[in-house]
C-alpha cells in the first residue's frame, strides 16, 4: 500500500482511517481511495475478529477510532506497537523465551 509505503510500517499500524485516507491524498498526491477498496477496509473492519486470530476484546469500536501513541509501547526489532497494560504485560515474559539475547547471536563475520 501506498501510504503504508510514505508513513512506515510502525506509523501504519498507529494511523486512523481518516489519517490515511488525508495522508494519501495530501502527501501522495495519490487518487483519493475508491470505493472498492473503502470498502474491503470496511469489511475487514467490521467483521468477526476471530476469523484473523484475534480472540481478545475489540481494541477500537469505531472505524475511525485512533490509539493515541502515548498509550502504546513500541516493541524493539519488530515495527509493531503493543497497548500499555495488559497486552503489553502478557508480552513481555514470553518474549524473553523466544527472542534471543544479543549474546546468543552467531554472526558469519
Amino acid at each position: 500500500m501506498q501510504v503504508e509505503s510514505y508513513t512506515g510500517h510502525g506509523n501504519f499500524n498507529l494511523m486512523s482511517l481518516d489519517e490515511m485516507i488525508k495522508a494519501g491524498k495530501n502527501f501522495l498526491k495519490t487518487r483519493a481511495f475508491q470505493a472498492d477498496g473503502l470498502n474491503f477496509i470496511e469489511e475487514v473492519f467490521f467483521a468477526n475478529p476471530n476469523r484473523y486470530g484475534f480472540f481478545g476484546k475489540k481494541v477500537s469500536r469505531d472505524i475511525t477510532d485512533f490509539i493515541p501513541k502515548k498509550d502504546v509501547a513500541k516493541i524493539s526489532n519488530s515495527g509493531h506497537y503493543l497497548l500499555k497494560g495488559e497486552s503489553l504485560n502478557l508480552y513481555e515474559p514470553s518474549e524473553r523465551c523466544w527472542r534471543p539475547s544479543h549474546t546468543d547471536i552467531r554472526r558469519p563475520w
